[in-house]
């Protein structure tokens, strides 16, 4: 499980804690509160 989002910058996941992330609106609601009420750009990538 993912922790709680406290800072918007340098945040690093897994493919699997971002699909749990985004199918989990509802214990994961921090994060989509905090990621939504900022303009930004997310870069994803498959380093």
């Amino acid at each position: 499980m993912l922790a709680l989002m406290h800072r918007y910058e340098n945040i690093t996941l897994i493919y699997l804690e971002l699909k749990e992330n985004l199918e989990n609106s509802v214990l994961y609601k921090s994060w989509h509160i905090a990621l939504a009420s900022v303009y930004a750009i997310y870069l994803i990538t498959d380093i």
